[in-house]
């Protein structure tokens, strides 16, 4: 029987060469404690595998690590869009002196639907996974 913490893991890849980083590497072997917040905008890094505890994947590998917050989603996304959304969710991060929060989003998708296209396929695969933190 395959590790369910085997199943979800990121690609790093530097100078044309790959290698694998298993949920079960980050939640073991990374500190995340003073981290608030994770980024996985790429297709489905919220999505796992159905365990007796739980969902076992990336987000909560990240969140066993120590990160309080974990931005990720559901679904395949768009390569040509999201980084435009991402653009947005940082500016208003930064440019509101806002926390990583729900807000933050939301503000960005707005712009997103206003900017660039209304359609939910661009947007609506991102999800917060843990706690709301207000500055």
């Amino acid at each position: 029987m395959q590790n369910a913490l085997d199943s979800s893991f990121l690609i790093l890849a530097t100078n044309g060469e790959k290698s694998y980083l298993p949920s079960l590497t980050i939640q073991k072997n990374i500190n995340l404690n003073q981290t608030e917040l994770v980024v996985l905008s790429a297709c489905q890094t919220g999505l796992g595998k159905e365990h007796e505890n739980g969902i076992i994947g990336l987000t909560r590998a990240f969140q066993i690590a120590g990160a309080k917050n974990i931005l990720s989603t559901l679904w395949e996304i768009n390569d040509a869009k999201t980084p435009l959304l991402m653009q947005f969710f940082f500016e208003e991060l930064k440019g509101q002196n806002r926390s990583f929060s729900y807000e933050a989003l939301r503000q960005a998708i707005l712009r997103f639907k206003k900017e660039i296209d209304p359609n939910p396929n661009y947007w609506a695969s991102f999800q917060f996974f843990g706690i709301p933190l207000q500055r």
